[in-house]
């Protein structure tokens, strides 16, 4: 073989080589660049809570109101000012209470107080972490919702430790309610509360629980209920399941029904125009009890809703969500 024949030979050999060094670092480039940019389907699905990623509620609130982006959901971090209360936000942005609570897991209370900053949104539902992709199975199976309700983020937020590299993606599940998982244990401990109460009829907030201007006196006061607003005539449920102790005029309550509950809890329907029970009588949740009505002292019709707690008066609002 001449000189230039192995020139060629070599040069051949090069070319080959190096061609196949370029494809395997194509290769390797790609798989990587997939690896870290692009979440996938692979390996376990794993769900996490708020509480076992972000250390404080100012971290999970900056972190959600900056960087979590969610087709048509968007978040926005507020601020609480004299004589809000959570459910006035809530209606304001058109969600609800079980909403908010998803979306601030740090909450141990469900008191608003001024100055504090809560997290909102333009959508009702959920907020959780996953690891990765979600299947449509998964989202049957996991989340209990259609696959078209569960909204994925590929920008997730990374936890750093001495071993090793975790991403969180956030998912926003519409209209889901809220996990007693990712609350307080306070929180939770409210919510579940919840469960053993149901709103004794359909309206609107009219007067909440907590100090205000006597509509009638004219002067500050402390209101021991809520009032809700309703048409004259309106049935009216028992909030739940329990026996009646008391019928009949109760002063400013004017018509009105005491119904003792399980685990010391008592409730009070005032303002009625008609009463259907006696007292000794056991009811169950949402029982027609009476009619909503303008009779005490009242500025129109509406049901005044007074609940206790080993005789100690609550927010109606905390079982009534």
């Amino acid at each position: 073989m001449n000189l230039l024949s192995i020139i060629k030979t070599k040069k051949s050999k090069f070319i080959m080589i190096s061609s196949a060094v370029l494809i395997i670092a194509s290769c390797t480039t790609a798989v990587l660049i997939s690896f870290f940019s692009e979440p996938s389907y692979i390996g376990p699905i794993e769900v996490f809570n708020s509480h076992d990623i972000f250390k404080s509620e100012e971290e999970y609130n900056r972190y959600i109101s900056e960087k979590v982006a969610l087709k048509g959901v968007y978040f926005e971090k507020l601020k609480i000012e004299s004589g809000d209360n959570f459910w006035k936000i809530a209606k304001d942005k058109g969600i609800n209470i079980d909403t908010l609570l998803a979306l601030n897991p740090f909450w141990k209370s469900i008191n608003a107080s001024t100055g504090q900053e809560i997290i909102t949104s333009n959508q009702k539902g959920n907020l959780c972490f996953v690891n990765r992709k979600i299947t449509d199975k998964e989202a049957l199976e996991i989340f209990e919702s259609e696959p078209e309700k569960i909204l994925f983020s590929g920008n997730p937020i990374v936890v750093k430790t001495k071993d090793k590299e975790t991403r969180y993606f956030p998912v926003f599940i519409i209209d889901a309610k809220p996990s007693t998982d990712n609350m307080t244990e306070s929180m939770a401990s409210q919510y579940t509360l919840r469960e053993k109460f149901t709103s004794p009829l359909g309206g609107r907030f009219s007067s909440y629980f907590g100090g205000r201007v006597h509509p009638i006196f004219n002067r500050y006061g402390f209101h021991n209920g809520i009032d809700i607003a309703a048409p004259y005539g309106t049935p009216v449920g028992a909030s739940s399941s329990g026996t009646v102790q008391s019928t009949g005029w109760m002063g400013g309550y004017g018509k009105a029904v005491i119904i003792i509950h399980e685990d010391g809890y008592k409730t009070l329907y005032g303002h009625l125009s008609s009463i259907a029970v006696r007292p000794g009588q056991t009811v169950k949740p949402n029982q027609f009890v009476g009619r909503v009505g303008s009779t005490g002292y009242s500025t129109g019709p509406h049901l005044h809703f007074t609940l206790w707690h080993n005789d100690k008066l609550i927010n109606p609002l905390k079982v009534l969500w």
